[in-house]
């Protein structure tokens, strides 16, 4: 069976949170990954509906995890009828964002959107696959060699939207897979991709040659090629 075609979005413009991890990637436990919070403050165009849009895209994967329990406690005897009232009672909505605030503790009226990306893993045949995320400037350029992204810097993030729903861990929602980065204004402190961007006004690149991307399936690479 083919895989599922993921709803691929751009972000409006945002500020990395603190250790975004867009160049190279993030290890822990064994498990290296992409990784950035994105503030976006909804007085800002777009914002909003972008959240809007968040918040619909896990309420449809979460009310259809919860339709396929329904469905199961329907034709459910015994001991399972009891394990999926309690499951069903216990599911909670997932939301890729949080609210954002202040050191003192208060809120400060924007959301942090939490962005992740596996760089590598294996195949189900044991076959390594490593991923390596695009990264342009803003004139859609690849980013040179040697430049970091860190916390402060003005981004805009390309995502596929990953619905799921887990009954084992009572919860169900969306998830913002990584796709590609946008520098708009770099904060730095050393010496399908591109295309989903506009070309803006703000951080320019050397000019490079652009490395092929490791991708981890022919899908993923006709999508790179597409920009």
């Amino acid at each position: 069976m083919a895989r599922e075609k993921l709803k691929k979005v751009v972000s409006p413009r945002g500020i990395a949170a603190p250790y975004p991890k867009l160049i190279t990637p993030d290890e822990y436990e064994g498990d290296h990954a992409f990784k950035c919070g994105l503030i976006l403050d909804p007085a800002d165009e777009g914002v909003q509906a972008f959240v809007d849009m968040l918040k619909n895209e896990a309420q449809n994967a979460f009310d259809t995890g919860m339709g396929d329990l329904k469905a199961q406690l329907a034709d459910a005897k015994g001991a399972k009828i009891a394990k999926l009232k309690e499951t069903i009672a216990n599911m909670e909505l997932f939301l890729p964002f949080a609210k954002s605030y202040n050191d003192d503790g208060t809120e400060d009226g924007r959301y942090v959107v939490n962005f992740k990306r596996k760089a590598q893993g294996q195949y189900p045949d044991g076959k390594a696959w490593v991923h390596n995320l695009p990264v342009f400037d803003a004139k859609k350029k690849p980013l040179a060699e040697g430049v970091d992204i860190w916390g402060g810097s003005v981004l805009r993030l390309q995502t596929e939207l990953m619905p799921w729903f887990q009954a084992g861990l009572k919860k169900g929602g969306v998830s913002c897979r990584l796709f590609a980065v946008q520098v708009i204004e770099l904060e730095s402190g050393s010496a399908d991709s591109s295309d989903g961007f506009d070309v803006e006004d703000g951080y320019e690149s050397a000019e490079m040659a652009a490395a092929p991307a490791q991708v981890e399936s022919q899908e993923d690479t006709a999508d790179v090629e597409d920009f």
